[in-house]
């Protein structure tokens, strides 16, 4: 798995109140710094906090991001209209494989370590026709912890000893959902909406 960089403090930061103008200079801010200290281009984000208002999408779309994944929701990727008309997506975030849980729920990572394995089970059956995303969020501290970390290694290793699992970073499932399920996601979401507006 990959780790993808962010910087913290902007990832943070309070926007729901800000302005047009002032969300649209975070942005350029936020991904030119990102571009300064990793070399890479941002190409989605997950909104921490306060990080996240109406005009999100359009404004993270208009300044060239992929996508968002600050909607705790499905397990599938899926089209987001904005006003630029831009091909921009959400990508599924999860809070129930997130080991920040495993401290506020007073559990140990054994039992996160059956969590993962039975949240995986499941996407994986489901998954049998058309792929789910099981999205693990992890943290130095939490999982990281010496009499942690082996029981993490214990449920990646029971996921990639399935066939057909995909072991990736937000960044590549939005590229590969884009040039490959987009549009036609997009004409099938079309197609419904005309059918209920007769």
């Amino acid at each position: 798995m990959k780790h993808r960089s962010a910087a913290r403090f902007r990832n943070s930061r309070p926007i729901y109140d800000y302005t047009e103008e002032q969300e649209r200079a975070y942005w350029q801010d936020f991904i030119t710094h990102l571009k300064e200290v990793t070399g890479k281009r941002l190409k989605g984000r997950l909104g921490g906090g306060a990080g996240y208002t109406v005009r999100t999408d359009d404004l993270m779309a208009e300044a060239g991001c992929l996508y968002h994944t600050s909607w705790i929701i499905d397990d599938q990727p899926w089209p987001i209209n904005v006003r630029g008309a831009q091909k921009f997506i959400y990508v599924p975030y999860t809070g129930q494989t997130n080991d920040g849980g495993m401290l506020a729920w007073n559990r140990e990572a054994d039992y996160f370590r059956q969590m993962i394995k039975d949240q995986f089970d499941t996407l994986y059956r489901e998954g049998a026709e058309n792929g789910r995303v099981m999205c693990l969020s992890l943290h130095p501290h939490n999982i990281g912890r010496p009499n942690a970390a082996k029981h993490l290694d214990e449920a990646l290793r029971y996921i990639l000893g399935h066939d057909g699992v995909w072991a990736t970073t937000a960044d590549d499932i939005a590229e590969y959902y884009l040039a490959n399920y987009y549009d036609q996601v997009k004409s099938w979401i079309a197609e419904r909406l005309a059918k209920t507006e007769r």
